[in-house]
């Protein structure tokens, strides 16, 4: 519980500081962005999965702004790209138990 609960707050932090920016630091793809944008897909498969959070990049109640964010890194091609690699890989990982464990503590 304590890991979930420092996830939200480094959320909250991402969500603080995008401040009307397309990009996290600012109107064009960074550094911040690559690095952080893996991570977001990760999230995007096995919060739900294991934590039953909402889908928190398609939704805009709790972090509207990385949730456009997100959107925007998904309008371009490396980006959505790198999303598709990482996201058939963990649901096809899902599919085959692989995180069962986990849901499960």
């Amino acid at each position: 519980a304590l890991k979930l609960k420092e996830l939200y707050e480094r959320l909250q932090w991402y969500e603080g500081n995008i401040r009307g920016n397309p990009y996290m630091a600012g109107g064009s793809i960074s550094h911040a962005d690559i690095t952080i944008f893996p991570t977001c897909v990760f999230m995007e498969v096995l919060l739900p999965y294991v934590f039953d959070w909402s889908p928190i990049f398609y939704e805009t109640g709790h972090f509207p702004r990385l949730t456009e964010w997100f959107q925007t890194c998904l309008k371009n091609e490396h980006f959505s790209s790198v999303r598709k690699d990482i996201y058939d890989v963990l649901t096809k990982q899902k599919k085959d138990g692989r995180f069962d464990g986990v849901k499960e503590v």
